[in-house]
C-alpha cells in the first residue's frame, strides 16, 4: 500500500488454486483529517465487503455475470438495445384475447 495517499483503502484477493480459496488482505490509511466516526464507519464497511466476499462470492458472481450480460446489450454507454420479435404464439394469444389488458392507471 502507498502510505503516501491518505483516505484510501485496499483490498487484495489472492486466489489459491491448490486449496481452492480466496485469501482475502486488506489495508487503509485514513488521514488526520477523518474523523473517527467516519474512520468508523468505514471500516465497517470495509469488514462487510470481506464479509460479502468469504461468505457470497457466488452472489457476487452471479450479480457480475448479470452486469456483463447486460453490457453486452449495450449499444455505447447510454442506451440499451434489445431486440424483441414476439412469437406466432404470443400474437396469436393476443387477437384471442387470452391475454389480459391492465389499465395503466389505477387509483
Amino acid at each position: 500500500m502507498d502510505d503516501d495517499i491518505q483516505n484510501t483503502m485496499n483490498i487484495c484477493l489472492t486466489i489459491d488454486t491448490e486449496d481452492e480459496v480466496i485469501d482475502i488482505g486488506v489495508d487503509h490509511n485514513f488521514g488526520d483529517n477523518l474523523s473517527e466516526e467516519d474512520q468508523v464507519f468505514y471500516l465497517d464497511a470495509l469488514n462487510g465487503i470481506v464479509s460479502k466476499i468469504k461468505f457470497g462470492i457466488e452472489d457476487l458472481a452471479f450479480t457480475g455475470m448479470l452486469m456483463r450480460t447486460l453490457a453486452s446489450y449495450q449499444d455505447d454507454e447510454d442506451n440499451v438495445s434489445v431486440d424483441f420479435e414476439p412469437s406466432d404464439e404470443l400474437i396469436d394469444a393476443i387477437s384471442d384475447k387470452k391475454i389480459i389488458q391492465f389499465k395503466k392507471k389505477i387509483h
